[in-house]
């Protein structure tokens, strides 16, 4: 008759949840709601180039240096070297192809050349300026960068294309509009402009076959570089902890705001990491000023709510615990007593009210235990009062959630749920203790209390019959 335990599951809730001279420019980054990006843990240069990435004042950032920042070149004389490469590349691109003026000719020739002279190893995990300009090591992502930067400095409209696991370029034969002919260019071979033809050799005739992609997506070579991060995520351990792909994903973001993909990925590692941090892991104390400074973070990018107000649901119940823990009952009814302090909130912002109903059911459980306190020591009297405050309080508040769950995520519906049936279960199990004491009066008191505040719950009902003798 009494209910399991229905506390919503931590790692359930994180399931729900995967040249100096050509500066940067195109559409607007559309900041992160709320701030943004989180810089702590970035060098000066980093936290320098992203804010003005967010805020759109990109006069003194070239291409290359996004390129090479999302790279992970975070120092300034790092910086200065690799644009030196870069500068001399382009320097020498620009003699080498001075007979090819046509786009297509020089498209083409470009590739070539870069492949001679700089692109000299496939590697799958060389995602980055780095491995290419220390070892010329390169994959899709990282020779189509290059080619697009080099070729925008020689006058080609230069587009990128990603597409799933790969990614390529676009030229136009337009100088400054998609218009006009445009080619393919799959920048991992010397031979992959405008693949699907054959290409006379001294040697003989190749061909690069064309692949025939699903899902296309041209892109803006600076939407291009947010991909970076999300391939070492893939192919290599650049991004070790949870905290560390959270700032990759925000980084990749201001690149490519509009990636849906990106958000969810990064809404899920932040919910991951306060999962994590609010079960703490055996005898581990939960990091519960952590989760709530992540929190804090996480509601800037979570603008649909999908997570947050779930998660500081959960965050109030460790507190509440950590209150009972240090200061008894007394200690934990005081903080539910306080939404916005249970919920970890700040300043003046209200509680939502799914949030709210769910502290209230907490506070709720909180009152039954005092009142299962009062019948141990032997007080029936205050047990039933105690007993009479929390189901009137918690009838109400059930309430609450059954309207605040209609409108909200499912991780919101999943959590008020299982905070209804957890207090409905706490008021019975009292009852049922009771019964097993043979203290049938103030069992039969309490289920008759219950009956009259949750009349569509029968389960009051058959406990009062139980406390009754036959």
């Amino acid at each position: 008759m009494s209910h399991p335990s229905a506390a919503l599951s931590l790692a359930l809730l994180a399931a729900l949840l995967l040249g100096a001279a050509l500066l940067l420019g195109g559409a607007p980054r559309r900041a992160l709601a709320r701030g943004g990006v989180d810089l702590r843990g970035t060098t000066a240069l980093e936290a320098r180039f992203f804010r003005d990435l967010r805020d759109d004042r990109l006069e003194r950032w070239s291409l290359a240096d996004a390129f090479l920042i999302a790279s992970g070149v975070r120092e300034e004389d790092d910086l200065a070297r690799a644009r030196r490469w870069v500068d001399d590349l382009a320097r020498r691109a620009e003699e080498a192809l001075r007979p090819h003026a046509a786009p297509e000719a020089r498209a083409d020739h470009l590739l070539r050349w870069l492949h001679a002279e700089a692109l000299t190893r496939y590697r799958a995990s060389a995602t980055d300026a780095v491995a290419l300009i220390r070892r010329g090591e390169y994959n899709c992502l990282s020779s189509c960068l290059l080619y697009g930067i080099i070729g925008l400095r020689l006058g080609l409209n230069v587009r990128g294309v990603a597409v799933e696991r790969h990614a390529f370029c676009r030229v136009y034969e337009h100088p400054t509009a998609l218009a006009g002919r445009a080619w393919d260019v799959e920048t991992t071979t010397a031979y992959g402009f405008n693949p699907g033809r054959d290409i006379a050799l001294p040697q003989g005739v190749v061909s690069v076959p064309r692949s025939r992609y699903r899902d296309r997506r041209e892109l803006e070579l600076t939407e291009l570089l947010g991909l970076i991060y999300t391939n070492h995520m893939g192919l290599s351990d650049a991004f070790p902890t949870l905290p560390d792909r959270a700032l990759a994903y925000q980084k990749a973001l201001l690149f490519f705001p509009g990636d849906e993909r990106l958000q969810h990925n990064l809404l899920a590692v932040y919910t991951q990491h306060i999962a994590a941090l609010l079960s703490g892991g055996g005898a581990r104390p939960a990091r519960l000023d952590e989760a709530r400074a992540y929190l804090a973070q996480l509601a800037a990018h979570d603008g649909r709510d999908v997570y947050v107000s779930a998660l500081r649901v959960s965050l109030a119940e460790a507190l509440a615990e950590r209150a009972r823990a240090e200061g008894g009952g007394a200690a934990a009814a005081r903080l539910l007593g306080s939404p916005r302090a249970a919920l970890g909130l700040d300043g003046d912002e209200s509680p939502p009210p799914g949030a709210a109903a769910a502290v209230a059911l907490l506070a709720a459980r909180e009152g039954l235990r005092e009142a299962r306190a009062r019948a141990a020591a032997g007080d029936e009297g205050g047990a039933a009062e105690a007993y009479l405050r929390a189901l009137t309080a918690g009838a109400a508040a059930s309430k609450r959630a059954t309207a605040a769950a209609k409108g909200a995520a499912g991780s919101l519906r999943e959590q008020l749920r299982a905070q209804q049936l957890n207090y409905l279960a706490e008021a019975k199990n009292l009852i049922i203790d009771l019964l097993n004491a043979r203290a049938l009066d103030l069992a039969a008191r309490l289920a008759a209390l219950g009956a009259r505040l949750h009349p569509r719950d029968g389960d009051f009902e058959r406990l009062g019959r139980a406390a009754r003798p036959r």
